[in-house]
């Protein structure tokens, strides 16, 4: 079987300024402590994300070792870690050049941890970063030391500085781990995170969507409330990711960003392709339409907004 992920390399901004959190050692003991992979870390007050692209990783593996990855795989799917774990060490053993050995290292992590064999786990997920550090799987490892050193051995000192390590791979691909590190590290630590692209920063409200009658919830909306002149300059590429990456994950019936002069942005059905700019009602409906947003030259798009639009993916008009 032939697989292929790709990815292209860019720059996560990170203002480091000491303070903030402690980043203590592990209390927990350990045959070979992970912590000494950040031995020398600090964690910063403050992080800036932008999202990027991964770089190209071929995992062109030949049929004899996709056949092993996967038997293991599905006898982890199938709660079975110990035999699982069995199979993937068979695997590094038997196919030692193979592009898998990146993701099997990181399921023997992984059924380390569903046996809770925490210090294994630990010792699993630290290897993957030391002996594949180009892998896709380095953030995903780092993720899950730092939820090991929290909520397996109550560690949450000693889970910072993994989360920290974890946002320093924002990639779009990723993009719900990177929002899991986010959402602990908020929780834990007085870092102050923010996203460059300004429509991530928004707070989501969600409210439900009633019947004609209002006596009875038929699905749910999602809205939030936006300063309209930063909108104004946030680029295509900051709308793309925003409506492919966060909306559309939303699984919502309408999404709409709220101005504070009554106007806002809607994408009926949650369909991220075009939204509809002009007058609210109190549902955040549009009612009146100004002009639209199109990130698609899908003809769904002409279809939906009933007119003919420009062929250029993107176009908005904010003159009223």
């Amino acid at each position: 079987m032939k697989k292929m992920l790709y990815f292209a390399l860019s720059v996560i901004l990170i203002t480091l300024v000491l303070g903030g959190c402690s980043s203590n050692t592990a209390t927990s003991s350990l045959t070979v402590s992970p912590i000494g992979l950040l031995s020398e870390a600090t964690v910063p007050d403050e992080i800036t994300i932008s999202l990027i692209d991964c770089p190209a990783i071929s995992l062109d593996a030949s049929e004899e070792e996709t056949a092993l990855f996967e038997k293991g795989n599905d006898l982890w799917y199938n709660d079975n870690p110990s035999d699982a774990l069995t199979c993937f060490k068979d695997f590094l053993s038997t196919y030692p050049d193979s592009p898998l050995l990146s993701e099997a290292q990181y399921y023997i992590g992984i059924c380390y941890r569903n046996m809770s064999n925490f210090n294994e786990a630990l010792n699993a997920f630290a290897t993957l970063i030391t002996n594949y550090p180009d892998s896709d799987m380095v953030p995903d490892a780092y993720y899950n030391i730092a939820y090991i050193y929290r909520y397996s051995l109550n560690d949450v000192q000693s889970a910072i500085p993994y989360y920290v390590e974890c946002l320093k791979y924002p990639w779009r691909s990723k993009l719900s781990l990177v929002e899991k590190c986010v959402s602990s590290l908020s929780e834990i630590c007085a870092i102050n995170i923010k996203y460059d692209n300004y429509l991530f920063n928004l707070s989501e409200s969600m409210q439900p969507v009633m019947n004609g009658s209002g006596t009875e919830v038929i699905g749910s909306s999602l809205y939030v409330l936006a300063d309209k002149s930063k909108v104004k300059s946030v680029s295509e590429q900051d709308w793309i990711d925003y409506l492919s990456l966060r909306v559309s994950a939303r699984k919502v019936n309408w999404f709409t960003i709220v101005f504070n002069d009554g106007t806002g942005i809607e994408f009926p059905s949650c369909v991220t392709a075009i939204g509809m700019y002009g007058v609210l009602d109190s549902d955040y409906i549009v009612t009146t339409t100004y002009s639209y947003i199109r990130t698609s030259e899908d003809d769904v798009v002409e279809e939906l907004s009933g007119e003919t639009l420009s062929p250029i993916p993107f176009e908005f008009d904010f003159t009223k």
